[in-house]
């Protein structure tokens, strides 16, 4: 299981990343509307499947967070890169 949720995570970085290059704007990386949408998604699935939709708002809280600084880092330096150029 927990193979395959670092596969799962694996590919979410891959796109954070990619999604980096391509929002100019440091505003819309973090996204509080998206981001709400989001987890509220997650809870919705998290009842269907009856997993305890707090277990699953804080997972998402975090794993959001931590992925957007990753974003925001991956941000800096691709425009450090184009400063430079």
């Amino acid at each position: 299981m927990d193979r395959a949720i670092f596969t799962l995570l694996a590919q979410r970085d891959r796109l954070v990343a990619q999604a980096a290059f391509f929002k100019t704007i440091t505003n819309k990386l973090r996204a509080t509307g998206r981001v709400a949408q989001v987890i509220a998604q997650a809870i919705t699935r998290a009842q269907t499947k009856s997993v305890h939709p707090k277990v699953v708002d804080r997972i998402y809280r975090t794993m959001i967070a931590a992925l957007i600084e990753a974003e925001l880092e991956e941000h800096a330096v691709l425009n450090a890169q184009a400063s430079h150029t």
